[in-house]
């Protein structure tokens, strides 16, 4: 997980009061996601751009992220599974609204011109 995404995860984690074996935990599993996710794309050669997913791959990056997701709720306990997802929800609306801001309301998805 990179950039904004990153950001807003070890934002909520912060408000759920995790052990440091948990914290040990989830950082084992960030790694062994990241090397994962990048065996599935080589890196470009000097001076080339990367090359966009395959359908084959995305589906196997989305594959990645579920199997994250789930070894993410094996360490957390019930109730900071619920915070988590609550505070991720939140996060998440947060981070669309912005982004339809940026957008502005003639962009796709945005409301119609009045």
């Amino acid at each position: 997980m990179r950039g904004k995404l990153k950001e807003i995860e070890t934002r909520v984690f912060s408000k759920l009061n995790l052990s440091a074996q948990q914290k040990s935990a989830i950082k084992s599993l960030d790694e062994k996601t990241a090397k994962s996710i990048a065996a599935l794309r080589p890196a470009p050669k000097a001076g080339q751009q990367p090359t966009r997913p395959t359908e084959a791959q995305m589906d196997k990056m989305r594959a990645i992220t579920k199997g994250r997701q789930d070894g993410l709720m094996k360490i957390l306990n019930t109730k900071q599974q619920a915070q988590y997802k609550s505070l991720m929800e939140a996060e998440m609306k947060n981070l669309r609204d912005e982004r339809m801001k940026q957008r502005g309301p003639n962009s796709k998805g945005g409301s119609k011109p009045k």
